[in-house]
């Protein structure tokens, strides 16, 4: 039964659920004194379908029975018209919302069934209305059915509800509903939170935890919340800290607190807080340096070159340089070690193409000019290997123009000019096989305004 104003009126409570719990008490007021009256019970039932204020409170086992005390006071009316109906539907379709969040994928098709059977009853009803339901049966169909595949199964749902809810919101994200995979992890980590509680110092669930909140996280971030992505990824960075504390030596543990690590400095970096990103970056790169393998390695390499572009936003080009220069050395050596690699000679040319940035920026021109001509042979290389790959062909078409613009700050016009038409000829082939594509088309234009400023010149 749906709580009374008592219940919802205490202290924190929000207004619109204290308004709400009072509509609940005047309508019961209005049907005790005529327990007959269709319109009292209609009433009731109107307020009691306000649930949704309580959905967004997180007590959704409040809110669901709200909605079926709702459900089954317009199931008992003797005469429903169709805007009864109608609200009979909506209130299926809202306890069929809650029992995704709370993991119940059987109990939210059931309720969006009956919904949706409604609604196709009724005269008059859009199809945009149906449609929204079908859109939430195929998206519950598609999470059964990741949830069947995983090796734990059924079962794992079955046992842990946080587990389905972390299952379902990465199904949701699959499919591009950012919003509700965001509220069905929430729910999900308020689960874990709730276990954490009742264990508390518990391994497996600060862990658990910290995990979602990574995931939360970088939902956030993808939809625009810095801070609030912020705000998630440090507080998993402290339970991780806490992790590592408690074992230092697990290979895990370390490895969680380096990705947290690289996420914070990816957001400070973002936010222009160019010295907390750099700390961040810094701690990362420690606990990779302790870490022989390959993987760690090549994340190391890539540390190395967000530190030295750090290190350049903060005005130390001398520190920029010789993070830049490491990160290529180490590139260098991944490269030999397996020398067929395309990705790893792609990371190549990319530190050599950043390499060369910085030194013209710090006006080596000749060093630039080695670096980036390195990086066009190995991206010439890259493309003739894959010729329909549009990555490899766009990055030679960057490396001809990186050396088209050092060839001519050198003074040499003849060279830049063969370098740029070089890059026209790229871009052109790649807007042929993309025609629609405004992006090619401007990379166009711009190589022909460079290419008949040099000839003007």
């Amino acid at each position: 039964m749906c709580a009374s104003t008592d219940e919802t009126a205490g202290a924190g409570t929000s207004a619109a659920i204290a308004a709400a719990a009072r509509a609940v008490d005047i309508a019961r007021a209005s049907l005790a004194a005529d327990p007959h009256a269709a319109a009292a019970h209609r009433q009731l039932a109107t307020a009691l379908a306000a649930a949704d204020v309580l959905t967004t409170q997180g007590r959704l086992t409040e809110a669901l029975a709200c909605w079926r005390e709702s459900v089954a006071i317009m199931r008992g009316l003797r005469q429903p018209d169709a805007h009864a109906r109608i609200n009979l539907s909506a209130a299926l379709e809202r306890i069929g919302d809650v029992h995704v969040r709370q993991g119940d994928l059987d109990g939210a098709l059931a309720a969006w069934h009956e919904s949706i059977g409604l609604r196709r009853e009724i005269a008059g009803v859009a199809e945009g209305d149906v449609s929204v339901i079908v859109a939430k049966i195929g998206n519950a169909l598609v999470m059964k059915s990741a949830l069947s595949a995983h090796p734990a199964g059924g079962d794992a749902a079955r046992r842990d509800p946080g587990w389905s809810l972390g299952a379902a919101g990465d199904t949701l994200a699959g499919l591009g509903d950012r919003a509700g995979a965001l509220a069905v992890w929430r729910e999900g980590l308020a689960q874990r939170r709730a276990m954490a509680a009742q264990h508390p110092g518990k391994l497996s669930l600060m862990h658990d935890i910290a995990w979602r909140l990574g995931t939360i996280g970088d939902g956030l971030a993808a939809s625009g919340d810095t801070a609030g992505a912020a705000a998630a990824h440090r507080e998993a960075l402290q339970i991780r800290h806490a992790l590592v504390a408690r074992d230092p030596g697990n290979a895990g543990a370390r490895q969680d607190l380096a990705w947290s690590l690289g996420r914070l400095g990816d957001l400070a970096f973002a936010q222009r807080d160019f010295a907390a990103a750099l700390a961040a970056f810094g701690e990362r790169l420690e606990i990779l340096r302790t870490s022989p393998d390959a993987e760690a390695r090549q994340e190391m390499a890539s540390i190395l070159g967000r530190i030295g572009e750090t290190s350049a936003a903060l005005g130390d080009g001398a520190a920029a340089l010789a993070f830049r220069r490491e990160a290529l050395e180490l590139r260098r050596t991944l490269v030999a070690h397996d020398p067929g690699h395309p990705g790893r000679r792609r990371d190549l040319a990319w530190s050599l193409g950043a390499l060369g940035a910085l030194l013209a920026a710090e006006h080596d021109l000749t060093g630039a000019l080695t670096a980036h001509r390195e990086a066009l042979a190995i991206r010439r290389a890259l493309a003739a290997d894959d010729p329909g790959n549009v990555g490899a062909g766009r990055d030679l078409a960057w490396s001809l123009g990186a050396v088209g613009r050092t060839l001519e700050a050198l003074g040499d016009r003849d060279g830049a000019l063969d370098a740029w038409q070089a890059c026209l000829g790229v871009r052109r082939t790649l807007s042929a096989a993309d025609p629609g594509s405004s992006g090619w088309r401007n990379d166009i234009v711009m190589t022909e305004q460079m290419i008949a400023g040099l000839r003007s010149a």
